[in-house]
């Protein structure tokens, strides 16, 4: 599952150190929620990267992130 969402990031310009950053800081739920959110928003950045950066850090102060779609306090996502 990694290889598959490295290589979608590929496609944003996101390195494989931010994915895996990313992945590490907020979850797998988190992050492919807020990955979305980045693709979603993909043409009015001109830096994808640094955007991605940007979230991770208002997350790690206990921010919303992803329009509000990730909070530092959200409990993981169940699937039955």
């Amino acid at each position: 599952m990694i290889n598959a969402i490295i290589d979608f990031c590929s496609f944003m310009a996101l390195e494989r150190d931010i994915v895996i950053r990313t992945l590490s800081v907020l979850g797998w739920e988190k992050a492919i929620v807020t990955l979305d959110y980045l693709a979603e928003k993909l043409p009015s950045l001109n830096r994808p990267h640094g955007y991605l950066l940007s979230m991770i850090e208002r997350y790690e102060k206990g921010q919303a992130i992803a329009g509000g779609q990730v909070t530092a306090d959200q409990r993981p996502l169940i699937f039955a």
